[in-house]
C-alpha cells in the first residue's frame, strides 16, 4: 500500500473516531426530588395524571437501577389522549428521558401500564395503577373535584400507595 492510501485511511479512521455520535451519553446533573412546582412548570397544571407519572419514574430511577435522562427506555401503554397522555410529561419530569430523545415510546391502549428500564442491564420497573386508585380518579372526576386538588392529593401519595410494581433484574 502506498503512503497515501496509508494516510487517507488513517484520516478516514480518525474522522470516524473523532465525528462518530456517542451511542451512550450520560448526564452529570445531581438528582432532585421532584416538585410540585416543577411539574407546574413544565405540564401548565398540576393533575392527577402528570403526578402520577412524576411518582412512576422518580421512584423507578431512585429504587432500581435505572439511570436519569439516558441510558433507559420509558415504554407507556394508556390511552394517547388528556388526561390520561398527561402521565407522560410525568414520566419525563421524573426520569428525564424525553420524547425528542426518542427513549418514550407511547402505545395508545385502554389501561395504563408503564415500563421504565435500564437500556444497559435490563433491569426494569413495571407500573400498573391499582384499582381502587382508578375508582378513587372515577369518583373525583364524578363528584367534580378540582383538577389541581385532585393532583395534588395524588402527589402527596406513595408509589406503593398508587402502584402495583413489578421489578425484574
Amino acid at each position: 500500500m502506498n503512503r497515501t492510501a496509508i494516510l487517507f485511511l488513517l484520516a478516514a479512521a480518525l474522522a470516524a473516531f473523532v465525528y462518530a455520535p456517542s451511542s451512550h451519553m450520560q448526564s452529570d446533573v445531581p438528582f432532585e426530588p421532584v416538585s410540585l412546582q416543577q411539574l407546574e412548570r413544565f405540564h401548565g397544571h398540576v393533575g392527577p395524571f402528570v403526578a402520577i407519572g412524576a411518582i412512576m419514574g422518580e421512584y423507578a430511577v431512585t429504587q432500581y437501577n435505572i439511570p436519569r435522562y439516558f441510558g433507559l427506555t420509558v415504554s407507556v401503554e394508556c390511552p394517547a389522549k388528556p388526561p390520561h397522555s398527561c402521565l407522560i410529561d410525568g414520566l419525563m419530569v421524573g426520569t428525564g428521558a424525553t420524547m425528542g430523545k426518542r427513549n418514550i415510546i407511547l402505545t395508545d391502549a385502554d389501561a395504563i401500564r408503564v415500563r421504565i428500564q435500564n437500556d444497559d442491564t435490563g433491569e426494569h420497573a413495571v407500573f400498573t395503577i391499582k384499582p381502587e386508585v382508578i375508582e378513587q380518579l372515577k369518583q373525583w372526576e364524578i363528584s367534580a373535584v378540582p383538577v389541581d386538588k385532585r393532583g395534588r392529593d395524588t402527589f402527596k401519595k406513595t408509589a406503593e400507595d398508587l402502584f402495583i410494581i413489578e421489578h425484574n433484574q
